[in-house]
């Protein structure tokens, strides 16, 4: 795996994932829409596991996910469980090979339990998981044109955020790439305060 961007100072960031937010909120509201007149994503699951899953995210997103398991209170507790997962996913299913093309796994963040469930609906959540929603009683599909615009500036906010774009990934690599980052910076001393440029 190749070494990640560093990771913009934390305002920015915060800014983006806002922006994100903001970006989805519109299909989230469709989805919940059609949750009530169609049927609900609950206790389905089809989309999120092997061999239909092969859901790409940005670095963005990935970051934003993250930043969801470090905040969330129910999944604080479970983030070295559930980034373990992660890593397990990358291996199992063989995601390094060709990691810029999507290849079918079953997501780390699902939870077959209880019917099944997204542990990070809402916010946190990719965009192609959110524009994706029910369009029949037994059918899901995602409207391509408005996911491809919508793609279009989710590319946007992750340049002005990072200064750069990265590939699209699967998201368990996504993920453990965005992890990479936070631990180079760390260790690179890249994650100083705002106005600390480093000198004594």
């Amino acid at each position: 795996m190749t070494d990640s961007r560093s990771r913009p100072e934390e305002a920015r960031l915060a800014a983006a994932f806002e922006a994100l937010e903001a970006l989805k909120a519109p299909f989230a509201a469709e989805s919940a829409n059609r949750a009530v007149k169609i049927r609900s994503c609950k206790d389905c699951g089809d989309c999120c596991v092997h061999p239909m899953n092969a859901m790409l995210a940005t670095q963005l997103e990935a970051e934003a996910l993250l930043d969801r398991l470090e905040r969330d209170p129910e999944l604080a507790p479970r983030r070295q469980e559930l980034l373990a997962a992660v890593h397990e996913a990358i291996e199992r299913f063989e995601l390094l090979d060709d990691e810029d093309e999507p290849r079918p796994y079953t997501c780390p963040f699902y939870d077959a339990s209880d019917g099944g469930r997204c542990l990070v609906h809402g916010r946190g959540q990719p965009l192609g998981c959110t524009v994706y929603r029910p369009v029949g009683a037994t059918r899901c599909d995602m409207p391509a044109s408005a996911f491809e615009a919508s793609v279009e500036r989710l590319r946007e906010i992750e340049d002005e955020a990072f200064g750069e774009l990265g590939p699209i990934l699967t998201i368990p690599v996504a993920v453990a790439r965005a992890l990479r980052a936070r631990d180079l910076g760390e260790s690179d001393g890249e994650r100083r305060p705002a106005g600390d440029d480093g000198d004594d």
